[in-house]
């Protein structure tokens, strides 16, 4: 009977474990939908996420450049491209150090839900909790465990098709963080290249 219990705790235990960063990326969204900065603010490394999407928007510019480039029988970027290049990298440090935020996100977040409304679109708010939670739970694609106290959740956006949102947690003390996110887009029919490509760390 002993061992039963004992199994018993140890599956409990685990699935707890499991379940914990998903709930925990669950409600760093809700807290940013009721616009809760203390909260948001805690739950996320703004630095080292602010850092990882400065590289891969970046990293996304250059490929986008070399494609170009490319399609025009050119080996690498012309002079005017490497140009735009420089002048982008210090628009993405703005819009990065600006928009990531807790202030920030909470804002685009208002203002996308505004936006969302004035298209026609469901007002996810006025949802009950309930089908919110199923909502965002379909829109999971991945869940990786590349190692103790770290999972890597990748989410479908709400709107636009094929874009997904890795987010890297680790487990901070005893508190889930998002440490990492990457934004990911499908290329386009007849384009192997990704518009927003970013890589999570391994």
């Amino acid at each position: 009977m002993r061992l039963v219990a004992s199994m018993l705790a140890v599956v409990t235990a685990i699935s707890l474990y499991i379940a914990s960063p998903l709930l925990a990326a669950w409600t760093l969204r809700e807290d940013i939908r009721r616009g809760d900065t203390a909260a948001v603010e805690r739950r996320v490394d703004w630095q080292r996420v602010r850092a990882s999407l400065k590289t891969a928007l970046k990293s996304e510019t250059q490929t986008a450049a070399m494609l170009e480039a490319e399609a025009k029988g050119r080996t690498k970027p012309s002079l005017w491209q490497r140009v735009k290049l420089g002048l982008g990298a210090g628009m993405i440090e703005r819009y990065v150090d600006t928009t990531f935020t807790p202030t920030g996100l909470i804002t685009a977040y208002a203002a996308k839900t505004k936006a969302d409304v004035l298209m026609g679109r469901p007002d996810e708010s006025a949802e009950p909790l309930t089908s919110r939670i199923l909502a965002f739970l379909r829109r999971i694609e991945r869940i990786e465990h590349p190692a103790l106290g770290r999972f890597v959740i990748s989410v479908r956006d709400q709107t636009v098709a094929g874009r997904l949102y890795v987010g890297d947690l680790q487990l901070q003390n005893l508190e889930w963080r998002l440490v990492d996110l990457a934004i990911l887009q499908a290329p386009p029919p007849g384009n192997d290249a990704s518009s927003l490509a970013a890589s999570v760390p391994r």
